[in-house]
């Protein structure tokens, strides 16, 4: 129809550049600043969804998960992807969650695979070029926190990710 969708591989990638600013003056290691980036940037891997596309084309109701529940399925199914950067497989769990829940509450499904088949197997092959696109990005990207630090990390992440996405958003409405 020659209109433009949403271009959420873009906006992904500016949000995740917002985070690097925000995170850039704290004093932790460069791997970690990096890793917030990248997670900020995956925030809205879901809407690399044919649920999220019939959305947007024809205003159908995404019935098998709202974007953001995409997001942890889309996480949960590229986790080998995330091994090095985050080693231990419960604490990555708890992230991916926690870049899922940047509406304000984390996802809760009881079946992701009912919410992958929504989302489609052309739209799993493109999301698993955005995560590794977005990996190239911010490369030296390292969760190396003590376990300690999970707990707090589950509602620190959330907020930079809501912080990064609103910043993008207003700057898009901002007049020129």
């Amino acid at each position: 129809n020659g209109e433009v969708e949403h271009p959420a591989l873009y906006h992904m990638i500016d949000v995740g550049a917002v985070a690097e600013c925000l995170v850039k003056p704290f004093d932790m290691p460069s791997g970690l600043k990096s890793f917030y980036a990248l997670a900020a940037a995956l925030h809205d891997l879901g809407k690399i969804s044919d649920s999220f596309k019939d959305m947007l084309r024809e205003g159908k109701v995404q019935s098998a998960g709202r974007h953001w529940e995409v997001t942890e399925a889309w996480l949960l199914k590229f986790d080998d992807a995330f091994s090095e950067i985050v080693e231990d497989e419960f604490d990555r769990k708890d992230i991916y969650a926690s870049i899922a829940g940047h509406h304000g509450r984390p996802p809760h499904q009881e079946s992701f695979d009912k919410i992958l088949r929504a989302a489609g197997s052309v739209a799993a092959a493109d999301a698993e070029t955005a995560t590794s696109i977005l990996m190239r990005l911010w490369p030296d990207a390292r969760y190396d926190l003590p376990f300690e630090a999970i707990a707090a990390q589950t509602w620190w992440l959330p907020g930079l990710i809501a912080a990064a996405d609103w910043i993008c958003l207003k700057m898009k409405r901002r007049p020129p």
